[in-house]
């Protein structure tokens, strides 16, 4: 064998460790980042799946009241998705609690309003820090807010994107 074909062979292998990875079980999976599972809420509690298809839930807890609007985002940037539930609107407009572990509890953060008018919630990182916040959609307007903190206030990005009547999404 050549000098030549042995150091293919070698780069090769390399190659390969880098784009191989097994998981627990020892199966090969792709490299990447984690894959989104699929989760349903029926009233105030959530059904979870962690492998697909999703035949059995793998986790269910109790989080919000019956009428929230449930919402899973990166509250703290750990890389896990976690509830949140958006309530309102009332005078202060949507309050949002979120919680940091996917089981029954109260929210991590004291319940915090943004202050904009819309009708779809959506977490995303509107900063780039990692860590998910509050968005807001108005379909009736095509106007977006966006709350970069998990605290009372105003939003910290306001623009108009889309038709009214569209549905909006978050995505990395």
């Amino acid at each position: 064998m050549s000098r030549r074909h042995v150091t293919k062979l070698v780069g090769a292998a390399l190659l390969a460790q880098l784009f191989v990875f097994t998981d627990v079980a020892g199966a090969l999976t792709p490299p990447g980042p984690p894959r989104s599972n699929p989760a349903v809420v029926r009233g105030d509690t959530w059904y979870l799946r962690r492998e697909l298809p999703a035949v059995v839930v793998d986790q269910r807890f109790v989080y919000g009241d019956p009428g929230d609007v449930a919402i899973m985002g990166d509250w703290d940037g750990n890389g896990t998705d976690t509830p949140g539930v958006v309530r309102g609107p009332s005078i202060e407009g949507y309050e949002w609690f979120l919680r940091n572990s996917n089981s029954t509890g109260i929210g991590i953060f004291p319940g915090f309003n943004v202050l904009a008018a819309g009708s779809t919630f959506l977490a995303g990182d509107w900063d780039g820090d990692r860590i998910a916040s509050a968005g807001v959609f108005d379909d009736k307007t095509a106007g977006w807010a966006m709350r970069n903190a998990h605290t009372l206030g105003y939003p910290d990005r306001t623009f108009t994107y889309g038709n009214p009547g569209d549905r909006a999404l978050s995505w990395k």
